[in-house]
C-alpha cells in the first residue's frame, strides 16, 4: 500500500503541473476516483471480473424500446458497528452518529500517505460546512501509526476531526486497494458508497454529500458511474454506450458530454459491459467488470486499435 500511495503522490504532482490535477486518473467534475489500480498501470480501475457469465441471451440481450431492464433484488451492506477511542481523549461510535446525522463519513488513511494529507483541508472545509447534516471520523489503517504519531499528525495538519487507529477493525478492509479511501454510511446504515483517491477541493466533497443526505435521497438506490477514457491523451470519451445487466436483461446508458455514464438502480452486484465506444478505439486490458452493491465509479481505460 505505501508503494501505491507514493505512486499516487507523483501522479498527483503530474496532474497538478498539467492542470488536471487527481488521485490517481484524470480529474473528473465529480471528483471520483479509479476504484483499483492494477500493477502495470497506477492510473487504471478495478481489474474487470472475466468469470461472470453473459447475460442471457447473449449480444442481443437486453431491453428493447421504452423497456428497462428487470428489478435485481436489492443486495445491501450494514457495516459492523464499532467504538474507537480518539487521539483527543474522546470516543467516537458508528451507530451513535448515524442518531443524529444523515451521513457518516469515514476517512481510512496512513501518516505517510501525501495524496491523504493534501486531501485533508478540503474535508475539514466541507465537513465544518455541513456539520448539522454529516459525522466524520478519520481512521489510520497503518498498525505501525502510535498514538503519539497521531497526535503529532493532527498537531501538523490542524484536523479538528475526530482521529483514531482503525487498524484491525473491519472498515480497514476497505483500504486495501490504496488509500485515501472514503466510506459513505447513510442514514439507515447501509454502506452507500466508497470513494478511492484524494479529492482536489471542498466543492467536490460537497457534491458527494448532498447526493446522500436531503429529503429526497433515497436509500433503497445506489449510483454507478463509468468513466471509458483513452489512456494516452487521459480524455474522457464521449457517447460510449455502457451496459449494466440483471442475470435476465440490461439496461444500456450512454455517457454524457462529461464520459459519466450514470446508473441509478437497487444495491445489486451489476455485471458491466462497455458495448460500444467510437471506431478504432479497443479496451486496454478488459471491458467488462462486476459492481458491488454500493456507490460505485469506475474508470474503463481505452487505446487506439491496433493497425
Amino acid at each position: 500500500m505505501r508503494r501505491l500511495c507514493i505512486l499516487l503522490a507523483l501522479l498527483l504532482l503530474l496532474g497538478s503541473l498539467a492542470g488536471c490535477a487527481s488521485g490517481a486518473a484524470p480529474k473528473q467534475p465529480d471528483g471520483a476516483q479509479p476504484e483499483d489500480v492494477p500493477e502495470e498501470d497506477t492510473s487504471v480501475p478495478e481489474e474487470p471480473d472475466t468469470d461472470v457469465p453473459e447475460p442471457e441471451g447473449g449480444e442481443s440481450a437486453g431491453p428493447g424500446p421504452g423497456e428497462t431492464a428487470p428489478v435485481p433484488a436489492p443486495e445491501t451492506i450494514v457495516l459492523q458497528d464499532f467504538t474507537v477511542e480518539t487521539v483527543d481523549g474522546g470516543t467516537f461510535t458508528l451507530s451513535e452518529a448515524l442518531k443524529d446525522h444523515e451521513l457518516v463519513l469515514i476517512n481510512l488513511f496512513a501518516t505517510w500517505c501525501g495524496p491523504c494529507r493534501m486531501e485533508f483541508p478540503y474535508m475539514q472545509e466541507a465537513l465544518d460546512q455541513r456539520s448539522g447534516s454529516v459525522a466524520a471520523v478519520v481512521l489510520s489503517v497503518d498498525p505501525g501509526d502510535t498514538g503519539d504519531m497521531l497526535r503529532d499528525y493532527v498537531q501538523e495538519t490542524g484536523l479538528t476531526l475526530p482521529v483514531a487507529s482503525g487498524a484491525g477493525l473491519d472498515v480497514a478492509d476497505y483500504a486495501a486497494e490504496a488509500i485515501p479511501t472514503t466510506l459513505l454510511v447513510d442514514r439507515t446504515g447501509r454502506l452507500a458508497g466508497v470513494e478511492v483517491g484524494a479529492k482536489t477541493s471542498a466543492q467536490e466533497f460537497l457534491d458527494l454529500f448532498d447526493g446522500f443526505t436531503g429529503e429526497d435521497y433515497d436509500p433503497g438506490t445506489a449510483i454507478y458511474t463509468v468513466y471509458v477514457y483513452d489512456i494516452a491523451t487521459q480524455q474522457m470519451i464521449p457517447g460510449a454506450v455502457v451496459n449494466f445487466c440483471t442475470d435476465t436483461a440490461c439496461t444500456p446508458v450512454t455517457a454524457d458530454g462529461d464520459g459519466a455514464a450514470v446508473f441509478t438502480g437497487p444495491p445489486a452486484r451489476y455485471h458491466v459491459q462497455i458495448i460500444s465506444v467510437p471506431e478504432g478505439m479497443q479496451p486496454y486490458y478488459g471491458d467488462e467488470f462486476t459492481t458491488e452493491p454500493y456507490g460505485q465509479t469506475f474508470y474503463v481505460p481505452y487505446m487506439e486499435a491496433e493497425r
